[in-house]
């Protein structure tokens, strides 16, 4: 029971957890409500977790900004999660949005 005791306090806990991954991407088909992207080149992991990796290859997914973005089919793409305890219990959210190139 010491050890286990001893486990618990020394073990990393977040009440809340975030993670954001910025991907060179490729459209390769848009569907109805989702498009198909390639995630080509993982640029910058933040957050808890730093396993954005898992992401690398094809993937259908809702990019939430896409019509901000006519005929694109090369940009920066940046999947954002997070969750957390709220007053009434457990919150999450994750989206995926084109990132804006500074001018």
């Amino acid at each position: 029971m010491r050890y286990l005791f001893t486990f618990l306090i020394v073990t990393n806990v977040w009440a809340s957890a975030y993670e954001e991954c910025v991907f060179e991407a490729e459209l390769k088909f848009e569907e109805k409500e989702k498009q198909q992207v390639i995630l080509k080149k993982l640029i910058n992991e933040q957050g808890h977790f730093h396993d954005c990796k898992r992401f690398l290859g094809s993937q259908r997914v809702v990019i939430k900004n896409y019509g901000e973005f006519p005929g694109a089919t090369q940009f920066k793409l940046k999947y954002s999660s997070y969750s957390g305890m709220g007053p009434n219990g457990p919150v999450s959210s994750s989206s995926w949005q084109i990132v804006k190139e500074a001018k």
